[in-house]
């Protein structure tokens, strides 16, 4: 059974999390080796196949937007309900509307995604600067991504990649997305050291690894 990602920390106990994503996430002690926790998934193996085939089921549920009139999206972890206009020229927030215009309709998930992407650059880039001064990092380039199961990474070079998916959830998520590639410029793996800056420098982030999970299945358009 293939494990995504095992994240190590100070915690006493093993959890084994089935994402939104149907991935299958390990959290251990740093002391617990990989073969006890391969036996644990051998133990567990019926609860994790049954949780991850319930969770492709309902990911198969997800329906993609309709682009109908008051139909909700998300931007900064807030639903704007859709409001058609014939006359306007760009997609626009007007108070609780997010504005569609009509003639976006022929390819609507294309145009809206170029808006996403852009306003997704705005908010990220200004926040990887934020923390890049604050803590004091150089990073090279930020970069916006169509990625769908990475909501981030950090190149060898320097250059720092973020999903467009990012700009519909809350800004403390975004934070810890930003914080979490910022640190692999000095840290390339999720050692100790590593999750120990992390911590350092956003206290609540598993909070925020939550809430990330939480939303991973209300990203859809």
């Amino acid at each position: 059974m293939t494990i995504t990602r095992i994240i190590r920390s100070r915690r006493r106990s093993v959890a084994l999390i089935v994402t939104r994503e149907a991935e299958l996430i390990v959290r251990a002690p740093w002391q617990v080796s990989e073969g006890f926790i391969q036996n644990l998934i051998l133990e567990k193996r019926d609860w994790v196949e049954r949780k991850i085939q319930e969770t492709r089921e309902r990911l198969q549920k997800i329906a993609p937007k309709q682009f109908v009139e008051g139909e909700e999206f998300l931007f900064l972890s807030q639903k704007y309900s859709l409001k058609i206009v014939d006359e306007a020229r760009e997609i626009s927030l007007d108070g609780p509307s997010l504005v569609f215009p009509r003639a976006f309709l022929t390819s609507p998930r294309e145009h809206l995604k170029a808006w996403y992407r852009q306003e997704a650059l705005k908010v990220i880039a200004s926040r990887v600067e934020f923390f890049a001064q604050r803590d004091g990092f150089q990073y090279k380039s930020v970069r916006i991504s169509s990625a769908q199961r990475r909501w981030g990474s950090c190149g060898s070079r320097g250059g720092l990649n973020f999903s467009w998916r990012l700009v519909m959830l809350p800004m403390s998520v975004i934070d810890y997305l930003v914080v979490h590639e910022l640190h692999h410029l000095r840290h390339r793996n999720h050692s100790s050291r590593y999750w120990d800056a992390v911590r350092a420098a956003m206290p609540s982030f598993e909070r925020e690894e939550k809430l990330l999970r939480f939303y991973e299945s209300h990203v859809v358009i």
